[in-house]
């Protein structure tokens, strides 16, 4: 019946309808099919949501729900109903198809907000040395306290955000923007990192590219506070229906006020390369090269590196 609603064949699809001895929600779910079909979203939304409540079990009728909604832009209801479809549906297919929406939806709301909290428990919190004495060919010293290892819990509060406006088909610009604080007892330990981020995007017919300058600042006591600004660029390109290429170039300049030593610019490029064995597992090959030039020039170095994992 679906497949002649899809092909415009509503005449048909009715007998078919007829022919089954329907209740009076199968006909109310076929009403919105037909609307959905029809591309008239929000007569169809009301209509799925009346056969829900006249069979809350019904799952065909969440399931088009949810997409409807999808469709329409109506983004949270979407995602509240492909979350609740994921706990109480277990058809493996159809999970899967769930979690593509999710994505999608995450990928396309318009405003989002997010935080987290979490504990740092560690018995070397301000990385110092684990002996107490230094032995030289002068003799033996005493390493301060200050210097040796401390233990501590640090607490983490963070949040972060953002908002994306369209600017045509294919292409929009987000601002992401972010916000943390660490705390431990022991003050000069303690920091406060922000950040904010523009991105242009532009949809391709194989994936996206972006454009994105962004800024941040960490906030720590004792004038070792430090800020970085950059510019990245990137593509997400999928290859084959298994295969997708990330490829990204980041370039930016570190400013340290009080330690002049540690300011210059950094650079890195990343290759991505992700195949998809099954639908829930995937191998991932990087590759990248960076390259730091503070003014110290002991502390200049380019870098190679290569992983390889699953997931």
């Amino acid at each position: 019946m679906s497949r002649l609603l899809t092909l415009g064949q509503v005449d048909a699809a009715r007998a078919v309808l007829e022919a089954g001895d329907p209740s009076p929600a199968d006909k109310l779910f076929f009403e919105a099919r037909l609307l959905k079909s029809q591309a008239r979203l929000v007569a169809a939304i009301a209509l799925f949501r009346q056969v829900l409540q006249m069979d809350p079990n019904r799952l065909n009728a969440r399931r088009e729900l949810a997409h409807t909604l999808m469709l329409n832009r109506d983004y949270g209801p979407a995602e509240f109903h492909f979350n609740h479809l994921l706990r109480i549906d277990n058809n493996p297919r159809m999970r899967v198809g769930y979690r593509r929406f999710l994505e999608l939806i995450n990928r396309n709301k318009p405003i989002g907000m997010s935080g987290y909290y979490s504990m740092l428990p560690s018995t070397n919190v301000n990385r110092g040395t684990t002996q107490t004495v230094f032995n030289t060919s002068l003799g033996e010293f005493v390493i301060d306290e200050s210097s040796q290892a401390t233990s501590g819990i640090g607490l983490v509060l963070g949040f972060s955000g953002y908002a994306r406006h369209p600017l045509s088909a294919g292409q929009r610009v987000v601002l992401n923007w972010g916000i943390s604080a660490t705390r431990y007892e022991t003050d000069n330990l303690n920091n406060l990192d922000t950040n904010l981020a523009l991105v242009y995007e532009r949809a391709t017919r194989t994936g996206r590219w972006f454009l994105s300058p962004y800024y941040r600042k960490t906030s720590r006591p004792e004038n070792a506070s430090h800020r970085l600004q950059g510019l990245r660029l990137g593509m997400n390109s999928r290859l084959t229906v298994q295969d997708q290429l990330n490829f990204t170039l980041l370039r930016e300049r570190r400013i340290f006020p009080n330690h002049l030593h540690l300011e210059g610019p950094f650079a890195s490029v990343l290759l991505n390369l992700s195949h998809q064995l099954s639908p829930s597992q995937s191998i991932q090959l990087g590759l990248g090269v960076e390259r730091s030039s503070p003014q110290s020039e002991h502390l200049r170095y380019v870098g190679t590196k290569v992983s390889l994992s699953t997931k």
